[in-house]
């Protein structure tokens, strides 16, 4: 009679769970860096539903809409607490800094519940107004280029680096 081999042997066993440990090292920074990407897009969309209203109000008065109290009772534009979401603390308006008085709208992630790699960071969206108005740019001075969507990342190449 011949003996059977029945169940796996303690080599085989020690094969696959390496094998799943190798996949687990690759997959979950890959996951994380998703994860990141994915809710910088909420900050994004949140941000960009902003445009029209900075260009219309930029097109009529010559100014860059800001929400601080005053101008929020004036134009009726929410304030930069009251434009939220789940991964998003804030999103301000503001007249920028620098020669062309460039428009920005700033997308400030929450501290908590956030992917660790963006937490209370900000992304910015610019409209210069020396070019064209509506000529919008994405930008963030304390994101990782990897961590931004899509339209920023081209924005990014586009400006060189």
């Amino acid at each position: 009679m011949k003996n059977h081999q029945i169940g796996f042997s303690l080599l085989e066993l020690v094969i696959v769970l390496l094998i799943i440990g190798i996949l687990a090292v690759v997959a979950v920074p890959a996951y994380q860096n998703y994860v990141a990407r994915a809710q910088l897009v909420e900050a994004f969309n949140l941000a960009s539903s902003l445009k029209a209203s900075v260009v219309e109000a930029f097109i009529q008065d010559g100014q860059c809409l800001d929400n601080t109290q005053a101008q929020v009772e004036q134009t009726g534009v929410a304030a930069a607490q009251d434009i939220t979401g789940r991964y998003v603390e804030s999103i301000s308006l503001a007249a920028g800094t620098g020669g062309d008085a460039s428009c920005t709208i700033t997308a400030k992630m929450k501290s908590q519940g956030v992917a660790s790699d963006i937490q209370a960071k900000s992304l910015v969206l610019t409209m210069s107004n020396s070019t064209a108005v509506n000529n919008w740019r994405c930008s963030s001075s304390d994101i990782a280029p990897q961590f931004l969507p899509k339209a920023c990342q081209v924005d990014a190449n586009a400006a060189g680096g």
